[in-house]
């Protein structure tokens, strides 16, 4: 998570799917602008990038809880072995992208599970690019890549194989 406020600069902090404190801030008249992610390019609007606003900035208030929220892209994902999907298995996405990430290189496990019978999960993921792995497995061939921009709202469903 990246928070934005001209007095500052920006500030990384962790985060987590259900919602992460964050805090205290300091209550500039101008608020914050917020976004998923620690690297520069998860910023949506990165160099290169179209279509990406950091949206209205958040109002702190001295003493006050202020919620917001900020902006993941939902990448469906399968998982198979040869031609057939494999359930139970997690997804992890790694930070590839030419961005900078001043906390390290990000990379995001999540807990959901590929589903019986499809090998479909979805996975939410913030701007930038990703290289997807199956974490105790090996890929047949490379673990595949994506890119998330603003401009691609809805990717398409990327296969990851397994050996």
């Amino acid at each position: 998570m990246t928070l934005a406020n001209a007095a500052i600069g920006t500030a990384r902090f962790g985060w987590t799917s259900g919602g992460s404190p964050i805090g205290p801030l300091y209550p500039f008249l101008d608020g914050y602008q917020a976004w998923a992610g620690g690297c520069t390019d998860a910023d949506p609007t990165y160099t290169g990038y179209t279509g990406g606003s950091r949206g209205s900035a958040l109002t702190v208030n001295p003493g006050a809880t202020t919620t917001g929220t900020v902006t993941l892209i939902g990448q469906p994902v399968k998982v198979v072995k040869g031609t057939t999907a494999q359930s139970g298995l997690q997804v992890q996405a790694v930070h590839t992208g030419p961005g900078t990430c001043p906390a390290g290189n990000e990379t995001l496990t999540f807990s959901q599970t590929t589903a019986a019978g499809t090998g479909l999960v979805t996975i939410a993921l913030p701007y930038g690019d990703w290289r997807l792995e199956v974490p105790g497995k090996s890929p047949s061939g490379s673990w595949p890549s994506v890119s998330i921009r603003p401009s691609t709202p809805t990717p398409a469903v990327k296969q990851v194989t397994i050996n």
